[in-house]
């Protein structure tokens, strides 16, 4: 058959498929063997592998000296080292061996099976006997160094017999080497006899009967000749003889081979014992060459034919070629299927095609082998449990050093079908497995391999694995959509098949493979699904009083499965997919670690919650595994908070922080967070985290285990001892909240504007900043200050770790002071501010300026960061450091209301000396100044008032009104020496019953009124001289009024200067009373302000309504009363009533 063209069916990437597999029931007859003896080491849909065991006596065989043959056809597989031939049919339960003494000079021996003496070439005699297995093969023991060919017809008597005797029957032929020339391959080609190919690319045949078919061993026909010496030494790679197989039966003994060498040569013989034709010679590394330099133009130079293989076992005209072309340190494979035609000489590629798992480099001394079982001559009937070739593909078998590549071709070569791609997988063997052996079959292929220790010679184990390929699930060409991708077959693999014990199979994938992201990150998916609800097809079902052992089964997969990704898609998975695996992990450890506890008193409200959600246990841990979090979270709230924990001893509450302790710390912490987020995958704690908050950092989690805490300590009794044991499980809770609300802080930090808004976020911050100290304080009670300081600075509470520093100070620790240094190094500024800001706040100033005299900066620095908060300490610092002016604008910057008036009055004495003082070298600020002595008059008016407030009363006519309630609020603050406003303190001043508050109240208005805004001092002076007159009662003698009293001293103490005279009509104009004024005024007082409006109208109305028939008169009257007391100091305008100037 040709084509006009040459068909390509070159890919670069595999295709892998994320779908889920149909489940696989390994159990069936054709899926295993009959020999119970055999463990599956991994399968899929496409194959399976198992391993069968052979005799201990084996283990003692030197790996180097050993070579191998499994012979499918006839169940037997032997093995020979220098010294013995070893036998054995390798199906049977018991592996009885024969032993064969080999000769002395074997140490490159190797050995084929022959036909019985009673078989020809009609190959149904081979089963002529029931059970069909019992076949008493022949074998040739061939010197590769020597060229000594050993043939015995009959094993089984050669075992039973001395050695002596046994050489007798031995037929023996020298095939004459030349000077370094070697046997390289073997094949057994009967009837017609062996083939043998040399180092010097000679083919030998070999006949092993006469045409009686009686033993003969005789060298029938050279095939291929040695070249001249010279040119072999020149060109030995292109002379190498690298494929001997064997052709279909043509007739009686007769039988087509087929030749290949390195350089391309392709010969196809005729053979019988008495004739050789060569049918076909044809060169094909030209065309091979030609179909690959399109796209790899370094296949010209580096080009290597490897192997070839028919494709039919009945045809001879189909064959696949497998080549090698290399660029840099990568090598890449080819198969081409190259089609024949006998008469034309015409050989066509009909596909090429570039093996896409493996690319390392050629290993001269293990080229890889070719195997296609489907075209496999096997001389004999299909047996019941085995599959016939599935009729539209074939499977393509390629054997590394320590892999084997699995493919598929189509099987209709017809070059007007369109070919599809087909599926490719990978299977690994262990670094440490040396494969000394093969034997292929009907859809199957066998290895023999020997482990070996790195640091011994010895072989451990030696092992017959099969790989055995499955009826294919694509019975035509069309795609199957439900086959499962390359990549999901792989993982399914090293997650269910990692844990048998001695694996040959090496599960990762190769560092070669460019794999999309995507179908990775999907595949992982699945799998982690699969395990994670109990789908997956190789996890059994759950068995009733065995939950542990069902869950712990699925942990172990999940390793498995994480695992894998860390070796193999470490780099090619994003975070948030490994965060994700890790607390489906977790959250299934979580839950295998509280199983003990189950049944228990401590958690008899858990029935109750799964039947809220429809659950049973069963159902949780096999289907709903999700719902774990909110199950687990409502237990320890329910059994926490219960009403009567509360009285629940402290055994109890033990108990409950050991399961605490388990589920969380251990089974989520340790092994989750720590071995697999941080050891495993390397992530960074505070960078890559969680889109979603972690599941173990819900409020109502931390919450419950903050209350246990605490009540597990109260619970304790304060006149015993706590044991380690005890201590250790709180240090341990400890532990725990730090890292559960550290990780909620990691979490917020990846987008603090959107998470602080959060009201979680806030319930979470606040309990935090509620109680972290006090787990600390419980620390040191226990005496685990050491413990306590490690963990506040390995997660930088600061708060806390000076806290702990504070209680070792206490207990006159003598490394305390190295400590302290240790801190200032490591946290530099942020402990320096949380330690000042302590010391301030307790009232340890001596120790905030003395205590650390190398951290002044620090300190001058905190203090100038900080004067908002702490003005009121930093002055002190200051003046130490002579810095008065600094001081004075420190001083002048303290807030004065609201402060104590004790420590305003110290305050701005403080600020007048340093005005004073920095005027030795500064001018002086004499408007600061006054301002100062303003504010001081004010601060002594609140002194005065403090004092009065003892003694006087209040007026009854506030005494049931909405002023009352004014009154009661700022002598509230007064008394407990809370500075208040000026404003304040003249309403105080007016509603006592004290004729020298009113004074007061005046001379306040008149030396400070600069101090208020212009309405409000005139407002303000009016109420004074109202309430005044409001306080006098009828006397002719105008002497003894208050208002006289107060103008009296008004006149003597020249307040006329900057108060003006009482003016009636001024007294009462309620224009200034506006609704903003009286809300701006008294708002900030709990009172009703239309109340207050009503109240100063009726002070209004009682003016108006006095018993003075004139009131303007006798104000005018007492005012020149008083100013005539006083010497008459100033000229007044009565029609004004004004103080001429």
């Amino acid at each position: 058959m040709s084509s006009p063209q040459p068909i390509f069916q070159l890919r670069k990437d595999l295709r892998s498929e994320p779908e889920t597999a149909q489940t696989v029931d390994s159990s069936k007859p054709n899926q295993i063997l009959a020999n119970q003896q055999s463990k599956v080491l991994t399968e899929n849909e496409k194959y399976i592998i198992e391993r069968i065991p052979t005799s201990e006596q084996f283990e003692s065989l030197k790996p180097s000296n050993c070579n191998g043959l499994v012979d499918v056809i006839s169940n037997t597989a032997l093995i020979n080292d220098k010294e013995n031939l070893y036998i054995w049919d390798y199906t049977s339960r018991h592996t009885n061996y024969k032993k064969i003494p080999l000769p002395v000079d074997s140490l490159s021996a190797t050995c084929l099976l022959t036909w019985p003496i009673t078989m020809d070439d009609t190959t149904t005699q081979l089963f002529k006997e029931s059970g069909a297995h019992v076949i008493n093969n022949g074998v040739c023991i061939i010197n590769k160094q020597t060229g000594i060919i050993t043939y015995y017809q009959d094993i089984e008597s050669i075992n039973n017999l001395y050695t002596q005797l046994s050489r007798s029957l031995a037929h023996v032929l020298d095939v004459n080497l030349g000077r370094n020339e070697v046997i390289t391959l073997t094949l057994n080609v009967e009837p017609s006899g062996l083939l043998v190919a040399t180092s010097h690319g000679r083919v030998l045949y070999i006949t092993l009967r006469d045409h009686m078919g009686k033993p003969k061993i005789q060298l029938k026909q050279q095939l291929i000749k040695s070249h001249n010496k010279f040119i072999f030494k020149m060109f030995s790679n292109s002379t190498k003889i690298v494929s001997l197989k064997a052709g279909p039966l043509l007739g009686k003994g007769e039988r087509l081979v087929y030749i290949t060498t390195s350089s391309g040569d392709f010969q196809v013989w005729q053979l019988s014992p008495s004739s050789t034709i060569k049918r076909v010679d044809r060169n094909i590394f030209n065309d091979v060459l030609d179909s690959l330099q399109d796209l790899y133009p370094f296949a010209n130079g580096t080009l290597t034919i490897l192997d070839s293989h028919p494709l039919d076992s009945n045809k001879w005209d189909s064959h696949i070629f497998l080549s090698s072309i290399s660029e840099g340190s990568r090598t890449f494979y080819i198969l081409s299927t190259i089609i024949f035609d006998e008469q034309s000489k015409i050989a066509t590629i009909f596909s090429t095609y570039r093996l896409n798992t493996y690319v390392l480099p050629l290993d001269s001394n293990q080229t890889p082998k070719l195997y296609v079982p489907e075209a496999v001559q096997t001389n004999r009937p299909l047996e019941n449990n085995e599959e016939k070739p599935n009729g539209n593909i074939i499977s393509i078998l390629v054997l590394f050093p320590k892999a084997i590549v699995l493919t598929q071709i189509s099987a209709k070569l017809d070059a007007s079908f369109t070919l599809r791609r087909k599926w490719e997988d990978i299977i690994s063997l262990n670094e440490n497995i040396n494969i000394i052996g093969t034997g292929y079959g009907l859809n199957q292929l066998c290895l023999m391999s020997n482990t070996i220790f790195p640091s011994e010679s010895t072989a451990t184990t030696l092992d017959i694995i099969k790989l055995s390929l499955k009826k294919s699930q694509l019975e035509n060409e069309n795609e199957n959509e439900n086959e499962i991708g390359f990549i999901k077959s792989h993982i399914d693999q090293a997650v269910y098949f990692s844990n048998v014990v001695s694996n040959p199979i090496q599960f990762n994938l190769p560092k070669s493979l460019t794999l999309d992201q995507e179908t990775i990150e999907n595949d992982l998916l699945t799998s982690m699904n699969e395990i994670f609800s109990s789908t997956g097809k190789y996890i059994p079902p759950i068995v009733p009083d065995k939950l542990d052992i069902h869950l712990k089964r699925r942990i172990d997969y999940f390793e498995n499965l994480l695992e894998f990704i860390r070796i193999n898609f470490n780099d090619k998975t994003s975070v948030q997919l490994k965060l994700s695996l890790i607390e489906n992990f977790e959250i299934m450890n979580c839950l295998y670690s509280l199983l003990p506890y189950l049944g228990k008193n401590e958690l008899n409200s858990l029935s109750g919650i799964l039947n809220a959600e429809g659950l049973t246990i069963d159902t949780l841990i096999v289907g709903y595994l999700d719902k774990f979090p909110k199950i687990f979270t409502q237990l320890l709230k329910d059994t926490i908070f219960d009403r009567t924990f509360v009285n629940r001893d402290a055994n109890f509450k033990s108990k409950l922080s050991d399961l605490l302790i388990s589920t969380i710390y251990e089974a989520v912490l340790e092994q989750g967070e720590k071995n697999l987020r941080y050891e495993l995958f390397q992530l960074n704690p505070t960078s890559e985290v969680s889109n979603e908050l972690p599941w173990f950092t819900n409020y109502d989690l931390l919450h419950s285990i903050n209350e246990l805490f605490f009540k597990f300590k109260f619970s304790l009794d304060k006149n015993d001892i706590v044991d380690e044991p005890t201590s250790n499980k709180f240090l341990t809770l400890v532990k725990t909240l730090y890292y559960l609300f550290d990780q909620v802080k990691n979490w917020v930090a990846q987008d603090s504007t959107n998470r602080m808004a959060l009201s979680t976020i806030n319930e979470i911050n606040t309990l935090y900043k509620e109680n972290h100290v006090g787990w600390n304080e419980v620390l040191c009670e226990l005496n685990l200050n050491d413990e306590s300081l490690k963990i506040t600075e390995f997660y930088m509470d600061l708060e806390a770790l000076v806290q702990t520093l504070q209680t070792l100070d206490a207990k006159d620790t003598n490394n305390t002071s190295e400590l302290y240094d240790a801190y200032f190094d490591k946290f530099q500024y942020g402990f320096g501010s949380t330690l000042f800001e302590y010391f301030i706040k307790t009232k340890q100033l001596e120790k905030v300026f003395y205590k650390f005299p190398k951290q002044h900066d620090m300190l001058v620095k905190f203090f100038q960061q900080n004067k908002e908060l702490y003005g009121n300490v930093a002055w002190i610092q200051e003046i130490l450091d002579n810095q008065y002016g600094d001081a004075f604008k420190t001083l002048k910057s303290i807030p004065v209301i609201g402060n104590s008036v004790y420590d305003n009055k110290l305050n701005l004495n403080v600020a007048k000396l340093s005005i004073l003082a920095d005027s030795e070298n500064n001018e002086l600020n004499v408007e600061a100044l006054t301002e100062i002595q303003s504010e001081l008059d004010v601060v002594d008016g609140m002194v005065d008032v403090i004092g009065r407030l003892r003694l006087a009363k209040l007026n009854k006519r506030y005494a049931d009104n909405e002023f009352n309630k004014v009154f009661v609020q700022i002598s509230g603050k007064l008394k407990e020496n809370i500075t208040v406003e000026l404003r304040d303190l003249i309403e105080v001043y007016t509603m006592l019953e004290d004729i020298d508050g009113f004074y007061c109240a005046l001379k306040l208005l008149s030396f400070q009124g600069q101090m208020l805004n212009y309405e409000s001092l005139v407002s303000l002076r009016n109420m004074v001289w109202r309430r005044c007159l409001l306080l006098e009662e009828f006397s002719e003698d105008y002497s003894n009024t208050p208002i006289f009293k107060v103008l009296q001293r008004y006149f003597q103490d020249e307040l006329f200067y900057n108060t003006p005279l009482p003016n009636l009509s001024e007294i009462l104009d309620s224009s200034l009373l506006t609704d903003e004024y009286l809300a701006n005024t008294y708002g900030k007082f709990n009172v009703d302000v239309t109340d207050i409006k009503r109240c100063l109208q009726d002070e209004f109305n009682g003016l108006e309504q006095t018993f003075y028939p004139d009131l303007e008169k006798h104000i005018q009257a007492i005012i020149g009363l008083a100013n005539e007391s006083t010497g008459n100091k100033c000229t007044i305008n009565y029609e004004n009533n004004t103080v001429e100037s």
